[in-house]
């Protein structure tokens, strides 16, 4: 899922910051699942800040669970 903007780009509709060591994730969809994996690992449901301890990925999934949007990727510089 994305959101266009005025000039007619997109951009994730998922919105992503780091807190107090953890990586949290918002999407501004009701309903919308937000889904999580790190290095490659087995796709998750978010339902709290994870840990920043590796490169992750994330992607939302559309309430019937049918769709699924683009992958972002957050990728730790430590």
């Amino acid at each position: 899922m994305y959101l266009t903007t005025m000039d007619g780009g997109q951009q994730s509709a998922i919105s992503h910051q780091l807190a107090d060591g953890k990586l949290h994730a918002y999407v501004p969809f009701p309903d919308v699942a937000i889904e999580y994996r790190q290095l490659g690992g087995k796709w998750q449901q978010y339902q709290h800040p994870i840990p920043d301890n590796a490169t992750t990925e994330l992607r939302s999934r559309s309430v019937s669970g049918e769709r699924f949007s683009r992958i972002s990727r957050y990728q730790n510089n430590r």
